[in-house]
Order: C-alpha cells, then sequence, then structure tokens
C-alpha cells in the first residue's frame, strides 16, 4: 500500500512540474530573428470635423426647398471603422399633418450616388478607413400640400456623425456595427 502512495506521489509532483515548466516555457518564449519582444500597437477611430452641428431652416412655402447646410467629415484614425448619422429635428416646420422633410445626402469613397438618410438614430453610411473624405450636406423640402399653418415658421435639423471600430463588431451582414458604443 506504501508503494502505491508514493507511486501516486511521484506521479502528481512529476506531472506538477512538467506543467509548470511547460507554462514557464511558454511565457518565455520570444519571436523574431532577434529574439526582440512582442509589441502590441493599439489603434485610433477619430473624426476630423465638428461631432455634432444644427442648422436653422426658415422661410420656406409649399412646394418648396433649401439647401440647409453642408460640411465635410474626414476619417483620419487607423483602425477600419463604421460610419454612422444620428439626425434629430426640432421646430414648427417639423411638426403637424404636412411638416418639412428633412433629408441628409452623403457622398464619398465607395457610395455611388449620394445616400440619402431621414432623421433617425444609428444609421449607418459606409465602412471608413484611414483619410476617406465625405460630404455631408442637409436639405429641407416643404409639401405642396403644406398649408398656411407654416408660414413664418421654423425648424431646427441636428447631426450627429459618429465612428465606431469594425473590427470584432460587425454585424453577421457585414452591413453595420453590433453597437455604436
Amino acid at each position: 500500500m506504501n508503494k502505491r502512495w508514493a507511486l501516486a506521489i511521484l506521479l502528481l509532483v512529476t506531472t506538477t512540474l512538467l506543467v509548470g515548466t511547460v507554462t514557464y516555457a511558454l511565457f518565455q518564449a520570444s519571436t523574431g530573428t532577434d529574439n526582440l519582444p512582442i509589441t502590441f500597437t493599439m489603434g485610433t477611430v477619430n473624426l476630423q470635423a465638428v461631432a455634432e452641428t444644427s442648422f436653422t431652416v426658415s422661410g420656406l412655402s409649399p412646394g418648396g426647398e433649401v439647401q440647409a447646410g453642408s460640411f465635410p467629415v474626414t476619417y483620419t484614425g487607423t483602425l477600419e471603422a463604421w460610419l454612422g448619422l444620428d439626425i434629430t429635428v426640432a421646430g414648427d416646420l417639423f411638426a403637424g399633418d404636412t411638416p418639412c422633410l428633412a433629408v441628409v445626402a452623403v457622398s464619398g469613397p465607395e457610395l455611388q450616388k449620394p445616400a440619402e438618410y431621414s432623421p433617425g438614430s444609428d444609421q449607418v453610411v459606409a465602412a471608413v478607413e484611414s483619410e476617406d473624405s465625405y460630404t455631408v450636406d442637409i436639405f429641407c423640402y416643404m409639401p405642396q400640400s403644406a398649408g398656411p399653418e407654416y408660414v413664418g415658421k421654423s425648424g431646427t435639423v441636428t447631426v450627429l456623425v459618429k465612428a465606431v471600430q469594425a473590427s470584432h463588431n460587425t454585424n453577421e451582414n457585414h452591413s453595420g456595427p453590433l453597437v455604436w458604443e
């Protein structure tokens, strides 16, 4: 019986030493021809533009339209990212039975024609890489059927441009991020 205990203890000690040695070797291993340490570099997600901007719209008559504003956006990050928009409207022009229609048109790389967006949040524009540049144009259209209740009224269109990394954050359709955080 003592031999069995001794053999069990010897087997346990040998296994422990073997696992410890292999673990130590894995943590001490290095790669490269010069045995230099491995360096990891974190990337960035940056936009070169005002992140959120607002445009005031007024003086529209039925059937009228106006370009409320325009601004450039350049992605300057080092990681692939998703570019997105949050668009909100406020004010008397955007209320009632026949409100003014706000449209944000984005033109840039990989877009055959300007993509158009209505008010809403978490809208995907495109997958972007460093130095991709876009132009964001804001238009407002007053329906022909709008009545006199809109005369002299105004409103505000607010556009938030955002970016989030794409790596490990892409939905299964490859059409946008899993989350905008």
